[in-house]
């Protein structure tokens, strides 16, 4: 139901409404529970590492994710719109991967998680 309150296994999900919950932020917008965390529909997910947003800037565990700006983090280079998290590291999409082996020319990768709209 949307633009309303609704209860799940995993606690209160708002759409619509920016709050806090037992599992952290849940910010406007069509979003949905899955059993990885919280996938937000558009441009900014939760993953198990924390919560990033793209395009907006903000305060997490983690760090600032800036908008537009790219920065390092304790994993890696988090940069806006164009990368995803996987076990081996940060991926660019259509560009590079970091992996334990080094840097890697690769244009797509079926694991880790796509920044994105919730498939």
């Amino acid at each position: 139901m949307k633009g309303v309150s609704r209860r799940s296994s995993k606690g209160l999900v708002m759409i619509g409404v920016s709050r806090r919950s037992s599992k952290g932020l849940v910010m406007k917008g069509d979003s949905r529970r899955s059993n990885k965390g919280l996938v937000m529909k558009g441009p900014s997910r939760r993953s198990s590492k924390g919560l990033v947003m793209i395009g907006v800037s903000r305060r997490s565990s983690k760090g600032l994710v800036m908008k537009g700006v790219s920065r390092r983090s304790s994993k890696g280079l988090v940069m806006k719109g164009v990368s995803r998290r996987s076990s081996k590291g940060l991926v660019m999409k259509g560009v590079s991967r970091r992996s334990s082996k080094g840097l890697t020319l690769k244009s797509s990768d079926s694991k880790g998680a796509i920044f994105g709209k919730a498939s």
